[in-house]
């Protein structure tokens, strides 16, 4: 029997650490001309209505976090079509799936500080925004 594997897989979306059938999730639309790892936090343009990654300092609206968490990673071209890095199908499309509900581990989340746990009006269990379990419901 070979000792070596013939094909390995790397799962490169956000997974919930707790509970995962209770997770839900939402197609979202995003901003031109983007790159974002799976576990971004993201926050909504107000001119647009599209989204970005989540910053507390900006200020066209993305620096208040809704509690959504980017399941995928994308990038998204001039145009705004989204493309799922990972995906075999590799098509594109207008949105991608942002967890709006689920238990996450803070360290699988990019963005994630105390401001984002209150906007949300998420909480952080067993740790800090660093290291504990972050609950948005």
């Amino acid at each position: 029997m070979p000792t070596t594997p013939r094909e390995t897989y790397t799962v490169t979306c956000l997974q919930p650490h707790m509970d995962p059938g209770d997770a839900r999730t939402i197609d979202v639309e995003f901003e031109a001309s983007l790159t974002l790892a799976a576990g971004t936090l993201l926050g909504r343009v107000t001119a647009t209505g599209r989204h970005k990654a989540y910053t507390t300092a900006a200020v066209d609206g993305s620096g208040v976090w809704e509690g959504l968490i980017l399941q995928w990673p994308i990038t998204t071209d001039a145009s705004r079509n989204v493309s799922i890095q990972g995906d075999d199908n590799a098509s594109t499309s207008k949105t991608a799936p942002a967890f709006w509900k689920g238990a996450f581990k803070c360290s699988d989340l990019t963005g994630l500080d105390t401001d984002a746990v209150a906007d949300a009006n998420a909480r952080v269990i067993l740790g800090s925004v660093s290291t504990g379990i972050l609950i948005v419901h």
